[in-house]
Order: structure tokens, then sequence, then C-alpha cells
């Protein structure tokens, strides 16, 4: 009997250890990125850089009662400079070790509500499918990173999230978004400004809300709308002087120029985009996607009336069918702000400013600000060894209005290659994941920017996830 009772006990303290295990899980990932760039022409300089990045997050998650769960995540990320020399430069700009500690996930989840079809986010998230880096919602065009000014440091939205699922496969997600120009949660903080734009000041708060509906009725082509709200505050940057010591008027309608201060004025915006999303699967080898949105709203004492077309078409090649490759075809289409019109017609990222379709094309707008654009792209992609995927691209970039430092609306052709390859898995641990990844881009510049140096952009990165 003695036994018996000790072996239950021993029974009963293994099942609790389990349960206390199973609700409280941890992680975290490390990337090693080296970033090059030469002769890459910016709003406000020419980008001649080289340096390696280090990030490493580590995150907790744990569910205190059913349907609740806490979640927090830190990250530090430091650079370390080969070029150019950051003698002079501020620590929010060089990122130099030690840098801040940030939080980037600080957030209560309440799940599985209402039987099942409702949801609750409150705090800092991330707007991306759990686990992933792969945007939450559509391919990422309008809204994916809360954190523009920090590049792919950090992309979190201090956000409130409700998701309602009144069928198994229909979705409607309402949401608030909060983001101030600081962080004021970051530890040994270097007052880094995160939704600022080049050579402006750091007091920009943006703030807004959406509605995201998502329908996966038909299978063979799932569909989203979606209509968004985002206000920004009014901001100045730094104005320039030509040559000849003469004041260089703005070439869009809504900026006017300060001489007196030496700046140049951007009134308040406030913005409506409303979009749609679907992405079919024609055959067994064949799928695409299109999105489609426009924008109106005011900025300042201007109506705004803006679009973006992103469409794409992907034809797998019934030869060499290990190869598993692939062609495929993207339009991207984004209008530019006519100076003549009384209307900004140029398109407006909203939370979706950052690399999108190339690190390279990024920089050449003022913190990734994507506007103005015609893309037409073109890739080519095989899995040439297993585990190993490479692309090729080429695309001809245009400028539907001519408001470049150069004389013209051409942006140059675009080359890109890339190679990723999942390394290792399980390899010192359960889950995790070793991944490398290069890529080169290069862009023979057109007359849209001053200078007609052939640009060139070049990354490797290795990433241990565990």
């Amino acid at each position: 009997m003695l036994l018996c009772f000790v072996l239950g006990e021993y029974v009963l303290a293994q099942e609790k250890e389990n349960e206390v295990r199973s609700s409280l899980r941890n992680g975290g990932d490390f990337r090693l990125r080296q970033e090059t760039m030469d002769n890459i022409e910016s709003p406000s300089k020419v980008i001649d850089d080289n340096y390696l990045r280090m990030r490493t997050r580590l995150w907790m998650e744990y569910d205190p009662v059913e349907h609740v769960t806490l979640r927090i995540r830190a990250l530090n990320e430091f650079r370390h400079w080969f070029a150019p020399d950051q003698d002079g430069v501020s620590e929010s700009a060089n990122y130099e070790w030690p840098d801040e500690l940030v939080f980037d996930n600080i957030y209560i989840d309440l799940h599985g509500l209402l039987e099942g079809s409702f949801s609750l986010r409150i705090g800092r998230q991330d707007f991306m499918v759990d686990g992933t880096d792969k945007p939450l919602y559509g391919k990422g065009r309008v809204i994916y990173d809360g954190t523009g000014e920090d590049g792919s440091r950090s992309r979190y939205f201090n956000a409130v999230r409700a998701t309602w699922k009144p069928t198994g496969k229909t979705s409607l997600d309402a949401f608030g978004i909060y983001m101030p120009p600081k962080d004021d949660l970051a530890v040994d903080s270097v007052d880094r400004d995160l939704t600022g734009y080049t050579s402006a000041d750091d007091d920009i708060t943006e703030t807004g809300a959406g509605l995201y509906l998502k329908n996966n009725s038909v299978a063979t082509c799932p569909f989203e709308t979606y209509t968004l709200y985002k206000h920004d505050d009014d901001w100045t940057q730094a104005a320039k002087k030509n040559s000849s010591g003469e004041w260089i008027q703005p070439k869009l309608a809504w900026q006017t120029l300060d001489a007196s201060a030496k700046v140049i004025e951007n009134p308040a915006l406030d913005l409506y985009t409303v979009g749609i999303y679907f992405a079919p699967k024609f055959c067994r080898s064949a799928r695409g996607s299109f999105e489609g949105a426009c924008q109106f709203g005011e900025r300042g004492d201007l109506d705004i009336s803006a679009f973006m077309v992103d469409a794409v078409l992907t034809q797998d090649i019934p030869i060499f069918e290990s190869l598993k490759p692939a062609v495929e075809a993207e339009f991207y289409y984004l209008s530019g702000d006519d100076p003549s019109t009384t209307r900004d017609e140029g398109w407006e990222p909203v939370w979706a400013r950052y690399t999108q379709h190339s690190d390279l094309l990024c920089r050449t707008f003022s913190r990734c600000r994507w506007t103005n654009l015609t893309m037409p792209m073109f890739f080519l992609s095989a899995t040439v060894i297993q585990n190993i995927r490479t692309s090729l691209g080429i695309s001809y970039v245009t400028a539907p209005e001519d408001d470049g430092l150069g004389s013209g609306k051409d942006r140059g052709w675009w080359y890109s290659a890339k190679l990723d390859y999942d390394a290792a898995q399980d390899c010192l641990c359960s889950g995790d994941k070793l991944t490398f990844r290069i890529i080169l881009e290069i862009l023979d510049s057109g007359n849209y920017y001053l200078t007609d140096e052939t640009a060139f952009f070049g990354q490797w990165q290795i990433i241990y996830k565990f």
C-alpha cells in the first residue's frame, strides 16, 4: 500500500511539472549579417557603407490560465563598421556596441474566446504570421513594419488587435495603432528615432486604425479586403542649396520651403487606404496574386488621390522537375505626385517602409518611403541542390513623375541574385534551424538620379533559430 501511495504521488508530481513546462516556452535567434553598398543615391547623400550587423533576440511565453498567453521578447543589435569612419557620428545612427536593449514584443493574448471565434491581443506585437517573418496581411505592401526608421532590427507595432472568426474560413481583424517617435521602454536608450525620414526631425507620431477581412471560402482563390486610417504629425526636414548657393525648391506640391529656418515643411497627414488582395491558383503549376488599393484624405490643405497595383503571375516550368524551376512576372506600380496639380497623387506606403522587393532600391527613397514607381519584374528560380534555392531577377524601373534630383524619370535597369540555404535542423537542440542567405543587387542608374554611377548592394547573413 505504501509503495502504491508513493508511486501515485510521484505520478501526480510529474503531471504537474509537465503542465508547467507546457505552459512556459522560450527560444530565440541570432543573426549575423554583412551589408555592403556603393554609389546608392538617396535623397540626402550617396551611400557607400560596409558594416556587420549582429542581432540577438530572446523570447518567453507563459500561459497563466486557459485562453491567456503572455509574451515578451528582448533584442539587441549592434554594428561593426568597416566604412565610412564613424568618428563624430551619433550613437543613435551608428548602432555601435553595446547600443540599447529593446523589448519588441510585450503583449497579452486572449484567445479561443466565444467558443473559439474571438481573440484579442493587447500590447507591443508584430503584424506577422506567428513564428515567422511572413506578412500577416497580403504580401506586406501596406502594413508590415511599424518602426521603419530602424530597418530590419525591429518591426513592431504598439497596438490592440481583435480577431473575430464567424466561420472557419472567414476572419475580421480590427486594430488600433499608436507609434511615438521614440521607444520609452528601451534600456540604456540611445534616443533613437523610429518613425522619421532622412534629414527629418524626430517628432513624427503615427496613429491609425484598420479593418481587415480575410475569406478562404474558395480554396483556389483566397480573398482579402481592408480599410485603413493613418495620421502623421507635421514635420520638417533640412533644406539644401545648389552649387550656386541657392535654396533648392521642393518638388512635391505639399512641401513648403522656409529659407529663414533652413527647412522644408511637411504638413500633417490624414490618410485613408482601401484595397483588395486575392491569390488565385489557376492550376497545379500556375498561381498568382493581385493587390490594388486607392488612397484619399488630406495632407495639409491638399486633397490626396493616390493608388497602388501589384500583380504577380508564377508558372512552374515542366522540365528538370527535380530542380523545381519557376518563372515569375510581377508588375508593381505606385503613383507619384504631380507638382503642377492642387492634389497630392503620391502613394504613401502606410506601414510598409521596409525593403520590400529590393534592399538597394529602398535606400533610394527617404527611409524606404516607396512611392512614384513603375517596376515590371521578371524572376527565374530553381532549387539547384537540395535545400538551396536560387533566383535571378531583372527590371527596368521608372518614375511616373519627375521628382528626383536628376533631369528625368528613368530610374534604370535593376538586376538581382539571391541564394537561400537551409543548412541544418535539429543540430544543437530539438527544433533549432540554421539558415544562410546571399543577396546581390545592381542598379544601372538612369537620369532620375544626379549620378550615372552604377549602384551596388551586397548582403550575406547567417541565422540560427532555437
